[in-house]
């Protein structure tokens, strides 16, 4: 056990077990109460920062600078992105353009200086089919590549590439009970190249989109459209994913998630699929997934390291876990 000083009076109480070696040397985490922390392998708070809300998708970019949503509510979720160097010093706030809101879910410093963020815009929308109205207020999603002045350069729209219908068992579900519906909730976004890599928790699907002409290239997971890929070697069959994050495209074209499992009475897990174009199918090749944690309502995310190893954080719950390629955890942080 270590004793840790010099920490504030207000910073939140957590423990750290380590039981193996592993894991990366340093990991982010949103810890409540306003902070945010950058931790090393060993437990130790070694960055911290008290923002004004609660720091929402707290990351460290590219260039050195950090990143965070601050929300007044841990639930809210839209806001804008504060921009701070190391220091704590704001060098600049990114919000959704074209009077879209700025989603919390995923900010990204590109190789050209520009923000990629999703920005949640509400129309009308014929739901008839689906026990609404013909004029529904629905939230659609819309990507947006935003200057660091604040101009629009580049945007994707949700409605016009992904239809009502593939919102599937979620119209049945609590959460779309009332207007305007949630009907796909993106929640992460990565720009390779020109392959846009993004994950809709209300749709259980991963989309691939080709930036330059909008179309998506494939589909994984939900239901099933033209775009679908066949699913391989994966228990959960030709439904492999429910209400998942954190999608990632790996640098040897494999795709991770964090798959929550929810509503589908699972365990959460963490996932690695490759992809096969030409064939048009996903092969599970990885699933991690621990004893501890049951169930997983919301949020999350997964990471595979260099070494093979996994940072894992369970979602709504309080525990982040290192993991080696075998599913053997290293260390937990609660």
């Amino acid at each position: 056990a270590f004793n840790i000083r010099c920490l504030p009076a207000g910073f939140p109480a957590y423990s750290f077990h380590r039981l193996a070696s592993g894991g990366p040397k340093l990991f982010t985490m949103q810890l409540g109460s306003h902070y945010a922390a950058v931790f090393d392998r060993n437990g130790v708070p070694v960055w911290w920062y008290r923002a004004d809300g609660e720091p929402d998708n707290f990351q460290i970019l590219g260039d050195g600078t950090v990143a965070f949503d601050p929300v007044d509510e841990i639930t809210l979720q839209t806001g804008d992105y504060e921009i701070r160097d190391l220091r704590g010093r704001l060098l600049r706030v990114i919000g959704g353009v074209n009077g879209a809101a700025a989603d919390i879910h995923e900010i990204q410093l590109l190789p050209n200086g520009n923000y990629l963020i999703g920005a949640q815009v509400v129309y009308e929308a014929d739901t008839t089919a689906y026990g609404g109205s013909a004029d529904s207020e629905v939230i659609g999603m819309e990507l947006q590549e935003v200057s660091p002045a604040g101009d629009s350069v580049w945007t994707w729209a949700s409605r016009d590439h992904v239809g009502l219908e593939e919102t599937g068992r979620w119209w049945e579900q609590p959460i779309l009970d009332d207007e305007p519906y949630d009907v796909v909730h993106w929640n992460s976004a990565e720009l390779t190249g020109n392959r846009l890599l993004l994950s809709f928790r209300h749709l259980d699907a991963v989309y691939e989109v080709d930036r330059r002409t909008g179309a998506v290239t494939w589909k994984l997971g939900g239901t099933e459209t033209p775009a679908s890929l066949g699913v391989r070697n994966d228990p959960h069959g030709d439904y492999p994913l429910g209400a998942q994050h954190d999608a990632r495209l790996e640098p040897d074209g494999s795709v991770t998630v964090y798959d929550n499992r929810t509503g589908l009475g699972d365990a959460p897990r963490a996932v690695r699929y490759r992809i096969d174009r030409d064939r048009g199918t996903a092969r599970l090749v990885e699933s991690i997934a621990d004893p501890d944690v049951p169930s997983s309502f919301c949020c999350g995310s997964a990471r595979r390291l260099d070494s093979g190893n996994w940072l894992i954080g369970w979602g709504a719950n309080p525990m982040v876990g290192g993991y080696d390629s075998e599913g053997e955890r290293l260390f937990n942080l609660k």
